[in-house]
């Protein structure tokens, strides 16, 4: 018979098929974004959506990737509130700084010393002037979509208190896997 392992195999290569399938189907087209721009212009409230990121030491690309997902947006009513927490790599204060001076959006403290992920949060809190906050890891990227439907569901629920998304894992090789629906 069939070991057990060998039949997780299986299951497992069906699931990534399917979630594979499933990623296609839901790819971002042309039309997609004029919608969501026509919907954009429709809301009755354009809320501020202030985006917090600790950074410590991560590798340049990731956080390259991570600033141009906020960057490219669809929904443009956001801020990007990063503290680097003391990093000991040289290219985090070049990177931020780079895109800092580049977009307004992007705002950036250096703190002066190390006080771990609570800590850099708290400190990007900090810069924060937008009705909603998000946290945004700095080694994460957000689909151009993403804070649209924050927003959307914002338009829908004003009174909302809490939102949540979806998430999944990116290789290095940029192949999608991991997904949680919520």
């Amino acid at each position: 018979g069939v070991t057990a392992s060998v039949k997780q195999s299986l299951l497992d290569h069906r699931e990534r098929r399917k979630y594979n399938t499933w990623v296609k189907l839901h790819q971002i087209t042309i039309k997609d974004r004029r919608t969501f721009r026509n919907k954009i212009a429709a809301f009755n409230a354009v809320p501020k959506l202030s985006i917090i990121m600790p950074v410590y030491d991560v590798e340049e690309k990731w956080l390259r990737l991570c600033i141009e997902s906020v960057i490219a947006q669809i929904y443009e009513n956001w801020e990007l509130c990063i503290a680097d927490d003391c990093s000991p790599s040289p290219h985090i204060k070049t990177v931020l700084n780079e895109y800092s001076s580049k977009d307004s959006r992007i705002k950036v403290e250096f703190r002066s010393e190390n006080g771990h992920i609570s800590a850099a949060s708290n400190s990007a809190l900090k810069l924060a002037t937008g009705e909603f906050c998000i946290l945004l890891d700095h080694d994460d990227e957000l689909s151009e979509d993403a804070l649209f439907w924050v927003a959307s569901e914002i338009n829908e629920h004003p009174n909302v208190q809490m939102i949540y998304s979806d998430e999944d894992v990116i290789d290095i090789n940029g192949r999608r896997s991991d997904p949680k629906f919520k």
